[in-house]
């Protein structure tokens, strides 16, 4: 009950109050039947009659010499228990327990807080937390991994930790920075009795825990990437604080392939390797090319393993094995020193306005090739804003899958942000993403289509050959890795149950968007008023296609009906198919063949395999455990559903359109480019239970009937499962809680909980996310809603 343990001197006692008056008082008091006793240890214990309706509150005092506080405590009945329970994202949680935003720093992190959090839930009559403790567990044993790998991880978060220079401007920033959150994760890797606590914590008071693993939450490299390099320059790889360490130090082992790198080990180099550039739209195109045959080198080529940094920021820097956080600025000409520039290349004018550069010698394993000027007239060139009309590899297909923008000099913020940072000391993040967006915000500013190139980079990447934002569960490493991380949660006595669950932040960086006017530059979009929607954009808007598509699981490349499609030789066509994007292949659900878009469908085919051997690994490691696996809808109810609300008609007049199954679909939880094929998922022969993925905010009866209707239909053969009985429903409804929703949709979420629980098929709730629930709805059986009579 106390923050730190009490001194001998110091006194704990209990008082009764009646109209301010004490009339009981003591180390043990007894009260309408109860008996309420405080011990040295400032441990609280209430012992209750069964049925007992009493509700009172105590005093505790604590005196400590001359000086004395108290607190009010409220003794209620529990409520019973709610066919409801919460997901956690465990980082939420524990910023809301021991972030004080006041004095912007961290709390003690001590026993006694979890318990309030644990004492919250059951005054809300909530039995299971269902658990995600980030893709590295923040129970972490060392022994899970070689110990090569631990130290590396270890050294690089002491050194992040131990940095005096961020702490100071960490404390500087206003509102809480997303890498002091990050090292406080760190904290907790490093010292396992704090999550040992909290575990301690929830069996107390009842609470049990499933441990939540994401298949596709591995790496968040959309946020959190740290430059690695040796002190002689050579790049090392990224330091992910959220990865586990096979993620973050073998990609080549466990994380999906770069499409190039599944098309070399189909013996098919030249349709992956880079030949040549085009450009169209470039005005003086043939005085740039009749410059070059005169033996000028205007232009300059280097392929590097990393986008441009923000030379203010820090990147990690191993020298005789110690990590060393330090300035890009002075390692800069180190590390560029590095990076090899392509020479033999040829540069020709293929009309007044076009540009062709050929006779690349990009090496592998570089995924990044930067243009610049090399000379001062080369200073004065404009290129399109766009970047080039297309890549071509040497068999001369076109290698589309791609990212280009440009990375602007200068010191202004707009300028950097087009450059990415390993640890900037404003605490905040920038990767590839932010930098392309803000590439893209900074042209559209200007309004030009030609950008000079001054000292301006334009920067194309290919895609990394391993991606670690993927991880590849056909593979042997990845699975006995999550295998070993899952295994250290279960040993302890909270966690019993094992929660598999679609959620995912994959969406890398894009420059090229797909919509109804067809794949385009993402910047042209833009100029239209478009912008990034997810699922069959309408008017000007696109689909953000983003380079983590472009890569797949590596079995691919030997899997017998993929090959089958592509073909032996393959035309231009069938290649392209898979090196550049093909109009409406992301625009659509998932196809139910291979017919028109053989990438995208044999993609997801691949990825629901390796989820099945993950399936399968898991009931043998834990024979007795329960297994629950989030299963997204199928393709076929997203057409079904869409289909009905083209006609549907809205009560106020008019009829609400296929696009608004945006509106009813669990979307938080799931991204469709990687998490889709788990709708498909053979289950055949295993007891693991699936969950409806689900719903989110308060969705109109008739929209969500109609939805209810196709996915319970979807799931009613279980994929195979064994499983038989009722099943869990996700529903996202957490933004219901907030202003200005929560006047107007709060018995509107209740009728919708108490419906789903009056069907056959669903037994229990299961809301995202407990940070919301748990602190903002009453802790007096806010859930007794369900008790009522009323037609939900």
């Amino acid at each position: 009950m106390l923050i730190g343990t009490p001194s001998d001197s110091d006194r704990l006692q209990l008082e009764l109050r009646r109209n301010d008056k004490v009339v009981a008082s003591g180390s043990r008091i007894e009260h309408d039947g109860l008996t309420v006793e405080i011990d040295r240890r400032s441990r609280l214990s209430v012992t209750a009659p069964p049925k007992s309706n009493s509700r009172f509150n105590v005093h505790l005092v604590l005196s400590q010499g001359k000086a004395s506080s108290q607190q009010s405590i409220r003794l209620q009945p529990a409520p019973p228990d709610r066919p409801i329970s919460y997901i956690s994202d465990l980082v939420d949680d524990l910023i809301r327990m021991f972030w004080d935003g006041g004095a912007r720093r961290w709390r003690p992190v001590t026993r006694d807080v979890f318990d309030q959090y644990f004492r919250r839930l059951q005054c809300q009559g909530i039995t299971r937390l269902i658990v995600w403790p980030g893709p590295f567990p923040t129970l972490a044993d060392p022994a899970n991994y070689p110990e090569t790998d631990w130290r590396r991880f270890e050294a690089c978060a002491r050194e992040i930790l131990d940095n005096q220079d961020l702490t100071r401007s960490f404390q500087q920033q206003p509102g809480l920075p997303p890498w002091r959150w990050l090292r406080f994760l760190m904290k907790l890797r490093l010292d396992p009795s704090i999550m040992r606590a909290y575990g301690e914590s929830a069996v107390a008071h009842g609470i049990r825990l499933s441990v939540s693993f994401r298949p596709f939450e591995s790496g968040l490299t959309k946020y959190y990437v740290v430059p690695r390099f040796d002190s002689d320059g050579r790049f090392l790889g990224e330091f992910l604080p959220l990865a586990s360490p096979a993620t973050m130090f073998h990609p080549e082992e466990v994380g999906f392939a770069g499409y190039a790198e599944l098309l070399r080990r189909m013996g098919r180099s030249d349709e992956a390797r880079p030949e040549a550039i085009e450009f169209q739209g470039v005005s003086d195109a043939r005085q740039i090319a009749a410059r070059f045959a005169r033996g000028h080198r205007d232009l300059k080529l280097r392929a590097s393993p990393f986008a441009p940094i923000d030379e203010s920021s820090l990147v990690l820097v191993q020298d005789n094995g110690r990590q060393r956080l330090v300035p890009f600025e002075k390692f800069r000409s180190t590390a560029w020193r590095r990076l090899p520039e392509l020479t033999g290349w040829r540069l020709e004018a293929t009309s007044d306005d076009s540009l062709r550069i050929s006779g690349l010698k990009w090496p592998d394993g570089l995924r990044f090739l930067w243009l610049e000027a090399a000379t001062d007239h080369g200073r004065k060139i404009s290129l399109p804003a766009i970047g080039p009309s297309a890549v071509r590899a040497a068999a001369g297909n076109r290698l589309g899958r791609l990212v280009q923008y440009w990375s602007l000099a200068g010191d202004d913020q707009a300028a950097r942000n087009t450059r990415i940072v390993g640890i900037p000391f404003s605490g905040m993040y920038r990767t590839e993403f932010q930098a392309v967006e803000a590439s893209h915000a900074a042209l559209l500013k200007t309004g030009k289509t030609l950008v000079p190139l001054e000292q301006h980079r334009l920067v194309i990447d290919r895609g990394a050959d391993w991606s670690v934002e993927m991880v590849d569960f056909e593979q042997p490493r990845a699975r006995q890795e999550a295998l070993a991380e899952i295994a250290t949660q279960m040993a302890e006595p909270a966690w019993d149950e094992i929660f598999i669950n679609t959620r995912s932040h994959t969406q890398l960086a894009a420059s090229t968007g797909d919509g109804l006017r067809g794949i385009s530059s993402i910047l042209e979009y833009r100029r239209r008023g478009g912008f990034s929607r997810g699922d069959q954009p309408t008017g000007n808007h696109y689909t953000h296609l983003a380079i983590d598509r472009a890569a797949a699981p590596r079995g691919l490349a030997v899997h017998k009906p993929f090959l089958k499609r592509i073909g032996q030789t393959g035309t231009a066509s069938s290649i392209e198919s898979i090196t550049t994007w093909q109009t409406r292949e992301w625009f659509d659900v998932c196809p139910e063949d291979d017919g028109r878009f053989p990438w995208r469908f044999h993609r997801s085919r691949a990825i629901a395999r390796g989820v099945r051997r993950l399936l399968v690994d898991l009931e043998r490691r834990f024979p007795k455990a329960r297994i629950r696996v989030v299963i997204p809808p199928g393709g076929r109810v997203e057409t079904a559903v869409r289909r009905g609300l083209k006609t549907m008609k809205r009560p106020e007049g008019g009829v609400y359109t296929a696009d608004f199954y945006r509106h009813i679909w669990g979307s938080n939880n799931h991204i469709a480019s990687i998490g889709e094929g788990l709708g498909t998922v053979d289950l055949s022969g295993l007891r693991v239970e699936p969950t409806f993925l689900g719903i989110r905010f308060a969705p109109p009866n008739g929209p969500l009937n109609l939805f209810l209707k196709h996915a319970l239909d979807d799931l009613a053969e279980n994929r195979g499962s064994r499983f038989r009985g009722p099943h869990s429903l996700v529903y996202e409804a957490q933004e219901t809680l907030r202003a200005p929703y929560k006047a107007k949709f709060t018995e509107k979420r209740e009728a919708i909980i108490r419906g789903l629980l009056a069907r056959k098929e669903i037994r229990e709730v299961i809301l995202y996310e407990s940070a919301d629930w748990t602190y903002f709805l009453p802790p007096d059986d806010p859930h007794k809603y369900l008790e009522t009579k009323t037609k939900p």
